[in-house]
């Protein structure tokens, strides 16, 4: 959905679709969406100031067709990049990276799952959730090709200059 940065950039991003249901909750009266994360990988540096880790994301969301205006529900499989700042002896996040494996139709046919949605006008932003740029890694599985481990696991760093950002 976009690229959120600042102090305030986990705010704006997990509001955007509070928002959306404030302002107009009679346009989705069934959106609702689980994300349980599984098998985490996490890596603590060994100054113990920052931690690196990567989880998979499986869940669905009902959702309003914006055409049909029927309700449906969507699967979508995840990847999650995060990294960890320790500050005042409490652990937060610092990147927090959602990386799209694929988002399929509950009714879809198997051979249209993983085909690129197509552009659209864009997605409306309510006032103050706007992103600061677009998104990144939207749906990188395609049939045929060989799948990458996006995100890269972390790997056991002395210090943060010594790592990567997710």
């Amino acid at each position: 959905m976009g690229v959120w940065e600042g102090k305030d950039a986990s705010w704006r991003a997990w509001s955007v679709l509070d928002k959306m249901m404030e302002e107009n909750p009679a346009n989705n009266p069934v959106a609702m969406g689980i994300h349980p994360t599984s098998t985490p990988v996490i890596e603590v540096a060994g100054d113990g100031k920052t931690a690196k880790g990567v989880w998979l994301g499986t869940g669905f969301v009902g959702q309003v067709n914006v055409k049909t205006k029927k309700p449906e529900c969507v699967w979508e499989w995840d990847r999650y990049g995060v990294d960890f700042v320790k500050e005042d002896g409490k652990w937060k996040f610092w990147h927090f990276h959602i990386y799209s494996l694929f988002t399929a139709g509950w009714n879809d046919p198997w051979e249209n799952q993983f085909k690129k949605k197509e552009s659209g006008p864009g997605m409306r932003y309510p006032e103050g959730t706007q992103p600061d740029g677009p998104g990144v890694d939207e749906y990188p599985y395609e049939p045929g090709v060989a799948l990458k481990l996006i995100p890269e696991l972390p790997e056991p760093y002395e210090t943060w200059d010594q790592t990567f950002s997710y």
